[in-house]
C-alpha cells in the first residue's frame, strides 16, 4: 500500500534578504525550445537571481521569500504524458513501481503519466539521457524572477488550470476520470497559465517530482537535498486536478511526499537538463539494475 504523507517541518531566513532586489521580468523570457532524446519538448531557462519562496500568510511550506541563483537549464515544456512513459517502459524493460497502467485507459495517451514513484520518474530521466529539475529550478521556470504569486500573475483565477474548483465544461469534458468525474486533462490544455519561459501545467493537473529532499529554506544545493541516494521524502510542486487549498496553486507552495515510493493518481513529473539536449530517435539504453526496482505497491 502507497503511503501519502506530506512532511511538515518549519524554517527561518533572516529578515531582509531580498532588500535591493529588481522584481522585473527580463524582455527575454520566453525560452528556446528543443526536442529531447526521447520525444520531450524541452525550453531555455536563463541562470540568474530570482524571488523564491514567499511571505503570504497562507502559504504552508514554502516559507520565507528569499533570493535565489541557478545556473541556466534546460526544462520540459509539458509534463511527462501516458504515451512516453509507456514507450519508456517498453523499450527499456524497466518495471515500474507504481500502478501507472490502472490510470492509462483508453485515450489518455496525451495526458500526464500519474501513480508514478520518484525512482520511476528519475528511471525516466536517466533513460532518456535527462534528469527532474530541482525544486530551484522548478519554481524559477513556473514563476521567473518577480516573485508573482501564480504563474499567470498575481490574482487567483480557479479556471485558469486544472484544480477542483474548475467549473469550465469545455475542459471538463476532457478530464480524466478518476474520482468523481475528476481527474487529469491533456496537457497543454491551459494557455492562459503558460510560464513566463513556456512552460505549461505548471499549476494543477499533477503534482509533480522534483529532484530535491525536503528540507527547510532557504534553498541551497549544496546542504545534501540533492543527494540522489536519499530515502528522504521529496519535494513536489504545481498542485494537481485534486487541489481544493488556493494555496496549493501558488509558486512558492511545496510539499513533501515520503517515502519516495509513495505513489497516486495525482502525482507525475517533467523532465529538465543542465546541457542542452540533442534530438534523437528516442532513448533505447537500459536504466542500470539499481533503477529497476519491483514493487507490490498498490494506488491508496
Amino acid at each position: 500500500m502507497a503511503i501519502l504523507f506530506l512532511v511538515v517541518t518549519s524554517c527561518a531566513v533572516a529578515a531582509g534578504m531580498i532588500s535591493g532586489f529588481q522584481r522585473t521580468m527580463p524582455a527575454a523570457h520566453r525560452g528556446r525550445e528543443v526536442q529531447g532524446p526521447e520525444g520531450s519538448t524541452l525550453v531555455q531557462v536563463e541562470g540568474g537571481e530570482f524571488v523564491m519562496g514567499t511571505d503570504e500568510e497562507s502559504v504552508i511550506f514554502g516559507k520565507p521569500e528569499f533570493v535565489c541563483r541557478v545556473d541556466p537549464f534546460w526544462i520540459g515544456k509539458y509534463e511527462v504524458t501516458n504515451r512516453q512513459f509507456s514507450t519508456f517502459v517498453e523499450k527499456s524493460g524497466y518495471v515500474p513501481q507504481g500502478k501507472w497502467r490502472t490510470y492509462f485507459h483508453d485515450g489518455l495517451d496525451d495526458h500526464p503519466v500519474v501513480c508514478v514513484t520518484w525512482k520511476d520518474a528519475d528511471a525516466y530521466c536517466r533513460w532518456a539521457g535527462l534528469r527532474l529539475p530541482t525544486e530551484a529550478e522548478w519554481e524559477k521556470a513556473a514563476r521567473g524572477n518577480d516573485g508573482r504569486a501564480y504563474v499567470w500573475g498575481n490574482d487567483w483565477q480557479p479556471e485558469f488550470s486544472n484544480n477542483w474548483n474548475l467549473r469550465r465544461q469545455d475542459k471538463m469534458a476532457g478530464m480524466a476520470d478518476f474520482l468523481k468525474k475528476r481527474g487529469t486533462t491533456p496537457v497543454g490544455s491551459f494557455p492562459e497559465s503558460v510560464s513566463v519561459y513556456g512552460c505549461w501545467d505548471m499549476a494543477g493537473n499533477v503534482w509533480e517530482w522534483t529532484s530535491t529532499v525536503f528540507r527547510p529554506h532557504p534553498y541551497r544545493a549544496d546542504d545534501g537535498r540533492e543527494d540522489p541516494h536519499s530515502e528522504d521524502g521529496r519535494v513536489m510542486r504545481g498542485a494537481s486536478w485534486y487541489s481544493v487549498e488556493q494555496r496549493c496553486l501558488n509558486c512558492a507552495e511545496r510539499v513533501a511526499a515520503s517515502p519516495p515510493s509513495m505513489f497516486s493518481h495525482f502525482i507525475g513529473f517533467r523532465v529538465a537538463s543542465t546541457r542542452e539536449p540533442r534530438p534523437g530517435p528516442g532513448a533505447d539504453a537500459r536504466p542500470s539494475p539499481a533503477a529497476t526496482p519491483r514493487s507490490d505497491a498498490s494506488p491508496r
